[in-house]
């Protein structure tokens, strides 16, 4: 192995760089099941101990308050709702240049989210949002899509 290589495993040993990751939800829905894609293209060769996805869902809301000083400041109160991870694949190894792909149903038919999951129940004070989350588990930082934004459906 070159200097240059290893200089290049080692960048992406600490950055996630070993990979492209990205994530596709399709027709996101409570009440039915759906299909998530992952798609990695490898920018080395890696040792991947399992690829997943997390989803999350979580209640935003923005608001003033006034510091101290008696300035006026934006706070954000975050509450997560709902957060889970679902494996996609056991342990592979990917060579450098290669493109897989994992598809897998979700089910959450019986999540319970609580009251405030409704968006009217506090006139838009509350933003709700879902994101999706796909990684491959390496040592190292591993390579992910970064969370991905979607619209659930009902």
């Amino acid at each position: 192995m070159s200097f240059l290589s290893s200089l290049k495993r080692a960048k992406n040993f600490v950055t996630g760089g070993g990979a492209d990751v990205s994530v596709n939800v399709i027709d996101p829905s409570l009440s039915e099941i759906f299909t998530v894609i992952i798609t990695a293209q490898a920018n080395q060769q890696l040792e991947i101990d399992k690829v997943y996805l997390t989803l999350r869902c979580q209640e935003e809301q923005e608001y003033e308050v006034t510091n101290e000083e008696g300035e006026r400041e934006e706070e954000e109160d975050v509450r997560t709702l709902f957060k889970q991870t679902f494996p996609f694949s056991d342990a592979l190894v990917m060579e450098e240049g290669q493109k897989l792909q994992w598809q897998r149903t979700i089910d959450l038919r019986d999540v319970e989210l609580p009251a405030s999951y409704e968006e009217e129940t506090y006139d838009g004070e509350y933003e709700i949002e879902w994101k999706a989350f796909a990684g491959l588990d390496v040592s190292g930082n591993d390579p992910d899509s970064g969370w991905i934004e979607f619209e659930m459906g009902a």
